[in-house]
């Protein structure tokens, strides 16, 4: 059974989120995101947290907010939208191992894990070489805790923070990822690069909160970003945002806030376009085999074959 987590983030306060930035700056942020609804949130529906990271750290997580042991961790058949709902033909077991088939030369097993924070359900993902332990993250949610408790209890080396987009939620634990794993190189699209880079906000709707930091590189679109043993093929799905990728990985796409199970990235946003999202999803996404997993920036994991023929936003009508 696929264990997951759905914390009441009515439970959990503010100070929990300070940290993430430091000082008052990390004040201004918990405000924010305390008041407004989630920057990111998928269209026409509640997000859903994704697998829980670990018993040890959620337990913890429970306690401290008020939720018992046993609601802390909920099995895929009790939340609303999970991956139970996907038929197997189309999502196999996850977390799922199996070699890369385009470089059958020197294969490599690709081991997945994520956790959510629960204030967003914004996921973070760690991406690991099960032979070398070679590691990436993909974003970096509030609790930036529990992606670390994750690659440090597998043994897995982290070499790099991978950024599907710079919203708020997606970058907030960059500085505690850096304590954890060192100076790691931050790759982005060039797009959103100032976010990271020079500490410019991504929204203007949400003022100058952003997070700075060094060792910042680039995502560039159609080319391939090695980290260690692994390889990622970086397509560019902007209109939730600017410089919004897609990272794909042997049979895995992370799409950010592009697509989601059931829905597509929100492009009300003085920067975003709701015709580039979309297409960017058609062409880039939608063209991929069926039996692709989609891991999001929030909610459950999805298969490009299910979102083609269900997901209300991209079905064409007949």
């Amino acid at each position: 059974m696929v264990q997951l987590r759905r914390d009441n983030a009515a439970q959990r306060s503010d100070a929990s989120v300070r940290p993430q930035c430091g000082g008052a700056a990390g004040g201004r942020l918990a405000g924010l995101l305390c008041h407004r609804r989630p920057v990111s949130a998928p269209r026409g529906g509640d997000c859903v947290a994704g697998r829980r990271a670990g018993a040890p750290a959620c337990a913890r997580r429970a306690r401290r907010g008020g939720v018992s042991r046993a609601k802390a961790g909920l099995s895929a058949r009790e939340l609303s939208r999970s991956p139970a709902d996907v038929s197997p033909g189309w999502l196999r077991a996850l977390p799922r191992d199996r070699p890369a088939s385009d470089r059958p030369q020197n294969l490599v097993t690709i081991h997945i894990e994520v956790t959510a924070d629960r204030r967003f359900a914004t996921n973070s993902y760690l991406v690991e070489d099960e032979h070398t332990h070679d590691a990436a993250v993909i974003d970096s949610n509030l609790e930036p805790e529990l992606i670390v408790e994750v690659a440090s209890t597998r043994g897995a080396t982290v070499k790099a923070i991978l950024l599907t987009h710079t919203d708020l939620d997606h970058i907030a634990g960059l500085h505690e990822l850096r304590e954890a794993f060192g100076s790691v190189p931050i790759a982005v699209h060039d797009a959103e690069r100032h976010v990271v880079a020079e500490g410019k906000p991504l929204r203007r709707e949400f003022g100058p909160i952003a997070t700075q930091v060094d060792n910042v590189v680039s995502l560039e679109d159609g080319k391939t970003y090695r980290v260690g043993s692994l390889e990622f093929e970086i397509l560019h799905t902007p209109g939730h945002s600017p410089g919004g990728v897609t990272l794909k990985i042997d049979g895995y796409l992370f799409t950010g806030d592009a697509l989601f199970a059931g829905s597509v990235g929100r492009s009300d946003f003085a920067n975003s376009d709701t015709a580039a999202l979309l297409d960017g999803i058609r062409s880039r996404l939608l063209s991929q085999p069926d039996d692709m997993i989609v891991y999001s920036g929030h909610g459950p994991a999805t298969t490009i074959g299910r979102e083609r023929k269900m997901n209300p936003f991209l079905v064409e009508p007949t």
